[in-house]
C-alpha cells in the first residue's frame, strides 16, 4: 500500500513495493494532490490486476496519454478528477 500526498509531475508506476518512481498498489491519491503528466500518469503492468484509490488530480495531457492504464486490469475509485487526451480509464 502507498499514498501520493504532493504534485507528482511524471507518470508512477504500480507494482509490489514502494521505490519511487514505483508505488505498491492499492495506491492512494490524497485530496491534496496530483499526479500530473504529458504521458500514461498511473501505470499498472500486466503482471497483476492493480488499485487506484483517487481522492485528488490525475491529469496525462500528452497525445493519446492514458489518465490510468491498468493492463491486467483491477479497481479504481475516483471521488475527484482525472482527465486525459486518449483513454480516462483503460483495462
Amino acid at each position: 500500500m502507498s499514498t501520493i500526498s504532493t504534485t507528482i509531475t511524471n507518470g508512477v508506476t504500480l507494482g509490489t513495493v514502494s521505490n519511487p518512481p514505483t508505488y505498491a498498489s492499492p495506491l492512494t491519491i490524497t485530496s491534496v494532490a496530483a499526479v500530473e503528466t504529458s504521458g500514461t500518469a498511473v501505470y499498472g503492468p500486466a503482471t497483476a490486476a492493480r488499485t487506484v484509490v483517487n481522492q485528488g488530480t490525475i491529469t496525462a495531457t500528452g497525445v493519446n496519454s492514458d489518465g490510468i492504464l491498468l493492463k491486467h486490469g483491477g479497481s479504481v475509485d475516483n471521488t475527484e478528477l482525472i482527465a486525459a487526451s486518449g483513454g480516462v480509464l483503460t483495462n
